[in-house]
């Protein structure tokens, strides 16, 4: 059975691209729902070109190979792209002993480079600067080498530009980001994104490895894409009021991650996976449906405060004891009327 795990990245007045990817067994006889269905149905919705990862695919025969190579052709033909990336190496060296010229790339980022570089006419129109120090940044801009000193108070809508070798020396604070990328940049403080509200997240999210804070309140997304595992300079994670409904196992990439505020969201439960965060010491509820903890939670070594109130959950999991750094529980608004006696009495206790 074929899986497929689809992204629409959409960039201003740039054609659409999808990114797609195959997990399962790519054969030419699967019936499920066939990778040549797929790609039918890709190309009746208009979508220019598409990136296909199959780092997930476990097999693939023959007809699946002429699959590709056909919809390869006929995504040329309606003058767009089919860009393979994160291909085994086994399989690229087939594809060349066949003699099959597929377009092939490591990460996603250089697949969409490939696709903006030859499609995005302005990126040939790009200013370019070198070596400067600066004070603030422009649009349609390629910077090299620079170093940013940003005013702290002040917020950023930046597009059509790239940051290669740069340094930024004080906060920079994003309230909107397109079509921008950041290669080899340095970031002495804080680097946040304010997507408040936003009806979807841009394009290339997870590319901003050196993100620190990302604001997603009252956010209309349901669900976070996989690719923030890559966010592996993230410490605060803001989903209040959000439409989330459930955290992805990726969220265990979050290794820097010391706060997550879930206040009000529509998530129901937490991952058993919560346990593995372990540089979380803020975790916040309040006001969720939330009526159990999993027992996992106790896995949570530096956890200093827990704020859990006005949730549906009536008791405590015994595992919470073994969380020695655990400072504040807010329990207040819930039917929690005993507490489990492994928590001790240096644990301030909300009610």
């Amino acid at each position: 059975m074929l899986y497929y795990q689809t992204e629409d990245l959409e960039l201003p007045d740039l054609p659409k691209i999808r990114h797609v990817k195959v997990i399962g067994e790519m054969k030419s006889y699967n019936h499920d729902f066939t990778l040549d269905e797929y790609l039918e149905n890709t190309l009746s919705q208009d979508i220019n070109h598409i990136i296909v990862d199959i780092s997930g695919v476990t097999i693939m025969n023959s007809g699946a190979i002429a699959c590709l190579f056909g919809f390869d052709d006929k995504f040329s033909i309606f003058g767009g792209k089919m860009v393979l990336i994160q291909v085994p190496e086994k399989v690229s060296s087939l594809f060349d002993m066949l003699g099959i010229p597929f377009k092939m790339h490591n990460t996603l980022e250089d697949a969409v480079r490939n696709i903006l570089n030859k499609n995005d006419a302005s990126l040939t129109r790009k200013k370019t600067i070198k070596s400067k120090s600066l004070e603030t940044i422009e649009n349609s801009t390629s910077y090299h080498g620079c170093t940013f000193f940003l005013k702290e108070d002040d917020t950023y809508q930046i597009a059509h530009c790239t940051f290669e070798n740069c340094s930024f020396r004080t906060d920079i604070v994003l309230d909107e980001i397109k079509d921008c990328f950041f290669e080899n940049c340095n970031f002495s403080n804080r680097f946040c994104l304010n997507l408040a509200y936003a009806k979807r997240l841009p394009l290339g999210l997870g590319m901003l490895s050196s993100l620190t804070h990302l604001n997603l309140q009252s956010a209309e997304i349901t669900k976070l894409p996989w690719e923030i595992r890559r966010l592996s300079s993230l410490t605060h994670l803001d989903l209040e009021c959000s439409e989330i409904t459930k955290l992805p196992p990726e969220i265990l990439g979050l290794s820097s991650l010391t706060q997550l505020n879930l206040r009000g969201a529509k998530i129901r439960e937490l991952p058993n996976e919560i346990g593995q965060l372990s540089s979380l010491t803020h975790l916040y509820l309040s006001g969720t449906c939330i009526d159990v903890l999993p027992k996992e939670i106790g896995q949570l070594s530096s956890l200093k405060v827990l704020d859990l109130g006005g949730t549906r959950i009536t008791e405590l999991p015994k595992e919470i004891g073994q969380i020695s750094s655990l400072r504040t529980i807010d329990l207040s608004g819930t039917n929690i009327t005993e507490l489990p006696k492994e928590i001790t009495k240096t644990i301030d206790v909300v009610v």
